[in-house]
C-alpha cells in the first residue's frame, strides 16, 4: 500500500538488531550461543521465546527461567506451565531462578522432564555454573526472565565463563 518494493523491505529489515536484552543471540567465545532475552518476560513472551529455540537449528539447547512477575494469584500455575513447556524442548538443562523456581522444576517434571535435568538455582552464580558444566560448543542456551530478575546477570556470568 505504501509502494515500496519487497527487495528494499527485506534489505532493510536484514539491517536491522534487536535491542538489547530483547530475542538478542550472543556467540560466546566457546562457540555457545546465548539467547539474551532478559528485558521481560511474561506467559506469552515466553511461548514465543521457546518456540524460537525450538526452531532454531539441530543442536542441543539449554533454558535458564527467571521469575515472571506481576501474574497476581495465577503466578504459580503460571511458571508450572512454563516449566511444562520448556520441558516439550527436551532441553539438556532446564534452570529456574527466583521465587518460582520450584514451580518451573515442578512443570517440567510433571511434563517428562528427568529430574536430574531440572535445577531450581539459589542465584544467578548457581544457574551460571550449572549451565557451564554441561554446556558444549554448538548448544544454544535461552536466557529469559522479568526485568526485575536481572538476568542478563546470568548472561554476564556465561560470557565470563566462556572467555576462560
Amino acid at each position: 500500500s505504501l509502494e515500496v518494493e519487497v527487495q528494499t523491505i527485506a534489505e532493510g529489515l536484514g539491517r536491522t538488531h534487536a535491542p538489547p536484552m530483547r530475542v538478542r543471540p550472543e556467540s560466546l567465545a566457546n562457540g555457545v550461543t546465548v539467547i539474551n532475552d532478559c528485558y521481560n518476560a511474561n506467559p506469552a513472551s515466553l511461548a514465543a521465546a521457546l518456540d524460537l529455540l525450538r526452531e532454531g537449528g539441530d543442536g542441543r539447547c539449554i533454558v535458564v527461567l527467571g521469575d515472571m512477575l506481576e501474574l497476581g494469584d495465577a503466578s504459580g500455575h503460571l511458571h508450572e506451565e512454563a516449566g511444562r513447556q520448556a520441558a516439550s524442548l527436551a532441553p539438556s538443562l532446564l534452570c529456574a531462578v527466583g521465587e518460582q523456581a520450584a514451580a518451573v522444576c515442578r512443570g517440567a517434571r510433571s511434563a517428562g522432564l528427568d529430574e536430574d535435568v531440572t535445577l531450581a538455582a539459589a542465584g544467578h552464580h548457581q544457574a551460571a555454573e550449572a549451565v557451564a558444566a554441561v554446556w558444549r560448543a554448538g548448544d544454544t542456551v535461552l536466557v529469559k526472565g522479568s526485568r526485575g530478575a536481572r538476568m542478563e546477570e546470568v548472561v554476564r556470568l556465561l560470557s565470563d565463563k566462556a572467555g576462560l
